[in-house]
C-alpha cells in the first residue's frame, strides 16, 4: 500500500515539473515518459526474510515420438489428347506423431526461493515504514549481517515479499 502512495506521489511531482524522463522539460508541459523507477532504495534495517524453495514431485504422460512410412500412389500425366498417357509411381513419406508411453515424474517448483528485506524510513527521514523488498540473495546476506536499525542499500527485485 505504501508503495503506491510513494508511486502516485512520484507521479503527481513529474507531471507538475512538466519535465520528460531525460529531466529536461517537455514542450507541452506533460511529461513523455514516467521516470524509471529507482535501482537502489536506501533505509533502517527492520528484518529479513528467507522464504524457502517448496517443490513436490509430481508425474505427467511420458510422450515418445513414433514414426511409420506411408506409401502413397501418385498418377502422373503425359501428353495431351489422344496421346495422352498415365503412369503411377509409389512414394513413400515419413508420418511422425507423439503418443504417450506411461508417466514421468519431475520435481515442480510450488513455490520459488525468496530472500526479502523490511526497511523503515525508505528515501529519507520521514520515509514509508515497513516496507518489503524481495532482494537477490547478496543483498540479503549483507542485511543479515547488520543490526537492526543500520542504515541498508538494497537494489529490490520487487516490491512485495
Amino acid at each position: 500500500m505504501a508503495i503506491r502512495s510513494v508511486a502516485a506521489a512520484v507521479a503527481a511531482m513529474v507531471l507538475l515539473c512538466g519535465c520528460d524522463a531525460t529531466g529536461g522539460a517537455s514542450a507541452d508541459g506533460a511529461s513523455a515518459e514516467v521516470a524509471p523507477s529507482p535501482t537502489t532504495v536506501t533505509g533502517r534495517l527492520v528484518a529479513t526474510r528467507h522464504v524457502t524453495l517448496l517443490a513436490r514431485t509430481a508425474t505427467r504422460p511420458h510422450m515418445v515420438r513414433r514414426c511409420r512410412t506411408e506409401t502413397e500412389r501418385v498418377r502422373h500425366t503425359t501428353g495431351s489428347g489422344s496421346k495422352k498417357r498415365t503412369t503411377y509411381t509409389n512414394e513413400e513419406h515419413t508420418v511422425c506423431t507423439q503418443v504417450q508411453q506411461g508417466t514421468e515424474t519431475y520435481r515442480k517448483v510450488v513455490r520459488p526461493e525468496n530472500w526479502c528485506t523490511e526497511l523503515d524510513d525508505v528515501g529519507g527521514a520521514s520515509g514509508p515504514d515497513n516496507v518489503w523488498y524481495r532482494v537477490n540473495q547478496g543483498d540479503y546476506l549483507q542485511a543479515l549481517g547488520l543490526k537492526t536499525g543500520s542504515s541498508v542499500t538494497v537494489e529490490p527485485l520487487s516490491g512485495n515479499c
